[in-house]
């Protein structure tokens, strides 16, 4: 079960992928959705996604944090801002 905190980071980071991408089903994005896999953000959206959870959170996302561990899904990108709070 999500927590709070988890849940509040996953309404804004679907609300962001939905403002990248209009067309955007949200009745088919969980936190399971694997954001390139299933097409749900592309590269230049994918730099927009960082920029604003860095604005938003007041973290500062290093280059080496960047991997598939940390933004291969909406829940792991969750877990992952968690830990840098």
């Amino acid at each position: 079960m999500l927590t709070k905190k988890e849940s509040k980071i996953q309404r804004f980071i679907i609300g962001k992928l939905i403002k990248y991408n209009k067309a955007l089903n949200v009745q088919k994005i969980s936190e399971k959705s694997r954001l390139f896999e299933d097409g749900i953000i592309d590269s230049i959206s994918f730099v927009e996604l960082i920029l604003d959870i860095q604005k938003n959170y007041h973290i500062e996302i290093e280059p080496e944090e960047i991997n598939e561990s940390n933004f291969n899904s909406i829940g792991e990108l969750s877990h992952f801002i968690i830990t840098k709070l």
